[in-house]
């Protein structure tokens, strides 16, 4: 089952713990004004995905599958709600790509994007913005399994694929679902205009869409492919950094 709504609770209480206490340590004032800020910027993380259950079902006994965890790169941007005091809307987009090949010319590929979008609360402690918040958004996973003849000649390979002759084949699932993801990032201003960041979050999925070929729907796809996920990213954003 996709959902655990016993560790988002967990993961939520200690945010809501952590905003209190650094909440305590700010002058009265500051959470009474609006704050006015942008940034924009490059991320790169780590999600700490198993591969396993992938592997298990899509490869033969005696194959070395994908290794765990999978890397991913994108870009993340927000800008302060001026009405809302310390409250921002923050947006990212990220693209990840793995694939293993077998010496007799099979290839495993596995490709995740997501965007998402949020709301953010950012607590000041001198130079370091800590933004406790949810994101929504929509989440695309794609696996292909190959098998390459070593055929490159594209006469050679559309007339045997017209006459169901031709050794190369693939298969590939697709899916396109929505998620949540509760997180934290930490924010270090290095000057007015950039600054560093780290953050975590935790992907929820709710739920699967499996298509095979991007068109047919897909009944029994394995459940234990797809789970929720830790992802950790660092990255540097330029904009107007809010204090």
């Amino acid at each position: 089952m996709i959902f655990n709504f016993e560790l988002m609770i967990r993961f939520l209480a200690i945010i809501m713990v952590l905003t209190t206490f650094y909440a305590k340590e700010l002058p009265s004032q500051q959470s009474l004004k609006g704050r006015f800020g942008f940034g924009f910027g490059f991320l790169s993380g780590i999600e700490f995905k198993n591969f396993e259950p992938l592997n298990r079902n899509f490869l033969k006994d005696n194959e070395k599958g994908l290794n765990n965890n999978l890397i991913l790169k994108g870009f993340s941007g927000y800008f302060y709600f001026l009405i809302l005091p310390d409250t921002r809307i923050s947006m990212n987009l990220f693209f990840a790509e793995k694939e293993t090949q077998f010496s007799n010319g099979r290839y495993l590929n596995y490709q995740q994007s997501f965007w998402n979008f949020g709301f953010e609360y950012t607590i000041s402690v001198y130079n370091f913005n800590i933004s406790p918040g949810i994101m929504f958004g929509r989440i695309t996973d794609f696996v292909e399994l190959i098998n390459y003849d070593g055929s490159n000649n594209f006469s050679n390979i559309i007339v045997n694929f017209n006459q169901l002759s031709h050794s190369s084949s693939s298969i590939d699932f697709e899916n396109i679902s929505f998620h949540i993801s509760p997180g934290i990032c930490f924010e270090y201003s290095l000057s007015r205009f950039i600054s560093a960041r780290i953050s975590y979050s935790y992907i929820i999925r709710l739920g699967e869409n499996w298509k095979f070929l991007k068109r047919f729907p897909v009944y029994n796809f394995p459940d234990d492919v797809l789970k929720n996920n830790h992802l950790l990213n660092i990255g540097i954003l330029i904009g107007f950094m809010s204090k």
